[in-house]
């Protein structure tokens, strides 16, 4: 998540915009979760189930991000314009417990964000920052709902989720 924005044509080509999401990423799915599930860490490395048990856990969840995109658009109006930003995010997740998986998937959020073009492309970086937030913003929640939801998960564990 931390490629530099497609800018359709006419998009302030003289500018270069960098916005780096991946710490914003960890940090949103693991607030997200940690309002379903009642004790969570997050670990360095992914464990295989009899490294569950030994280590205490009960189950491991992974989240990662599969597809990425910023899009720039720009919108002429009379005397000003405005900057459409447009984000894409896939996600793919697991939850495995010692017995092994029980649940996963993938999924694709989007949202975009308008603003303002403002003087030197200055409206670029709001709306990016903005687009990006609401995408993973709903994919966190999309992915701990999922979680929250799994009979198969929520019998393995206990109703601790």
């Amino acid at each position: 998540m931390s490629q530099p924005p497609r800018q359709k044509e006419g998009v302030c080509g003289f500018h270069s915009f960098n916005l780096d999401a991946r710490n914003a990423m960890k940090t949103s799915v693991l607030s997200s979760l940690r309002s379903v599930i009642e004790v969570i860490e997050l670990v360095p490395a992914k464990m295989e189930g009899s490294q569950l048990s030994r280590a205490g856990y009960d189950a491991i969840i992974t989240a990662e991000v599969e597809g990425y995109s910023l899009e720039l658009e720009l919108s002429e109006r009379f005397f000003t314009a405005d900057i459409i930003a447009e984000a894409e995010l896939r996600i793919a997740f697991t939850a495995e417990t010692a017995a092994g998986r029980t649940t996963g998937g993938t999924f694709d959020e989007d949202s975009e964000h308008k603003n303002g073009l403002g003087t030197l492309c200055s409206g670029v970086n709001t709306a990016s920052s903005k687009a990006v937030e609401k995408v993973m913003g709903a994919a966190a929640s999309e992915l701990s709902e999922r979680i929250s939801n799994s009979d198969r998960l929520r019998k393995a564990i206990g109703e601790r989720i």
